[in-house]
């Protein structure tokens, strides 16, 4: 019985520890302002920077996708931003705010996190993020989580346990 008793406690133990290093998928939803701005990601490659809120004004740089930037403030299709919550930072520009996500949600990859081309778990797979690479998300889609992949749309399978942390419903 002993004998018995001691295997089933070891394989417990093996199962528990199994698990640890096991993580899910989350969700992180828009944080709203911060104390500097609002979080951003430049969905537009190359996207032009202006002194001023006008494509006539000096062009400052162009920001490739996926760059994060907080944005400032907003006016007339317009987003003031900078590049870093630093202060010591200084750099600040004008970028059409269409070609911005601002205070979106983001999804933080779990383990073998496969991205789809369609909402269909047929689809042919674009990518396999392993755990840890952040993706802006586009929109809840029901079953389904629509991300940006480097300016494209994809589609993550949302699970429960996706959604658990933050109590996100659909």
């Amino acid at each position: 019985m002993k004998k018995y008793s001691r295997f089933a406690i070891l394989t417990v133990l093996v199962l528990a520890l199994g698990c640890i290093g096991t993580a899910n998928a989350i969700v992180i939803p828009p944080q709203g302002a911060g104390q500097i701005g609002i979080s951003a990601v430049v969905m537009l490659n190359d996207l032009p920077v202006y002194a001023a809120p006008d494509a006539s004004s000096k062009l400052l740089t162009t920001l490739e996708t996926g760059r994060h930037v907080i944005v400032l403030e907003q006016a007339d299709g317009w987003a003031k931003f900078t590049l870093s919550d630093s202060v010591d930072e200084t750099f600040e520009g004008w970028a059409d705010a269409d070609s911005l996500l601002i205070d979106n949600a983001w999804y933080f990859t779990g383990e073998e996190t496969l991205v789809y081309a369609w909402n269909d778990t047929e689809a042919p797979v674009f990518e396999i993020f392993e755990e840890g690479t952040l993706l802006p998300i586009l929109k809840d889609d029901g079953e389904w989580l629509v991300v940006s992949l480097n300016g494209a749309s994809a589609w993550i399978l949302k699970t429960e346990a996706d959604m658990q942390p933050f109590g996100m419903d659909e």
